[in-house]
């Protein structure tokens, strides 16, 4: 099956004020009865957090997404590919929880949706 690709018909994580990116958490950690902790790697290649939301959109759009989410990537459990807003290369990514559409104050009825993903290795 064919990896699903970001709806171009909206705008992907575009406000690198919004964007929170991290490496993968990949190292085991034990403690010790005395001194330090023991460490080793857990696996070569992890997932990595990205979070960020969307420029502002309509409602319309808003609905591209929500139907993306749950229609093709079957709430959010498949993967897609977008381009990633810092490297500029595609990536895949997986949404960690459901997309966040807050309303923008003041304006004519503007969303920016927040998303929780993860890049994956």
């Amino acid at each position: 099956m064919a990896t699903a690709v970001w709806p171009i018909a909206v705008s992907f994580i575009a406000s690198p004020q919004s964007v929170k990116e991290s490496g993968p958490d990949a190292v085991i950690r034990t403690p010790m009865s005395k001194g330090a902790a023991k460490t080793r790697t857990r696996f070569t290649g992890a997932p990595k957090p990205y979070s960020g939301l969307t420029d502002s959109m309509s409602i319309a759009d808003t609905e591209v997404i929500a139907d993306f989410h749950a229609v093709t990537l079957a709430m959010g459990a498949l993967p897609f590919t977008a381009t990633h807003p810092r490297t500029g290369v595609t990536e895949t990514f997986r949404f960690l929880s459901p997309p966040e559409y807050i309303y923008e104050q003041n304006s004519d009825d503007l969303y920016r949706v927040g998303m929780s993903l993860e890049v994956m290795p």
